[in-house]
């Protein structure tokens, strides 16, 4: 499935999912501000593990997407208790402010978005996934290196090294 981003006016997409399906994990929208002082309002879910010493994941969508590709996974994850999970919407898409329109936004700017919305929940480290390849996950790593915790580096994403937590 593919969604229509924030600047449609049309939001009936989401009368064809189940609303169980949607409502079933703590959403969040805030806003983020990045070094250079830019502020978009990010839409996330985010679900604590109710277990200690828990990895953190944050699960990213492509382009055109949503969140609500992560949905199965999220259940999974969260049912182990072993996993702080973040998944949030890119700017533009769900409920997320769009892109601003006077400047060049591009994949470095939703990685700074992105690293700023996982500090801002107070994780120096976690682990990424993507749900399909893009330059993000590479501008996450060249920018912000010491904080993710990086295993190996398969062509679709990041996986957790078994030490790193």
């Amino acid at each position: 499935h593919s969604f229509p981003t924030r600047r449609s006016s049309d939001l009936a997409w989401l009368t064809t999912l189940p609303s169980h399906r949607i409502n079933e994990f703590a959403q969040f929208t805030a806003p983020v501000t990045i070094p250079d002082g830019s502020v978009l309002k990010l839409h996330f879910v985010h679900e604590r593990a109710s277990k200690p010493n828990a990895r953190t994941i944050l699960l990213l969508h492509g382009w055109p997407g949503s969140y609500l590709e992560f949905l199965d996974v999220i259940r999974i994850l969260k049912a182990t208790g072993d996993y702080n999970i973040v998944a949030p919407s890119h700017p533009g898409y769900a409920f997320s402010d769009p892109p601003p329109a006077d400047k060049e936004f591009g994949k470095a700017d939703v990685a700074d978005y992105m690293q700023a919305l996982m500090e801002g929940l107070g994780y120096k480290t976690y682990a990424v996934q993507v749900r399909s390849e893009y330059i993000v996950i590479t501008c996450l790593a060249d920018r912000f290196s010491r904080r993710l915790a990086i295993g190996e580096r398969p062509s679709r994403g990041f996986s957790p090294s078994s030490s790193t937590r």
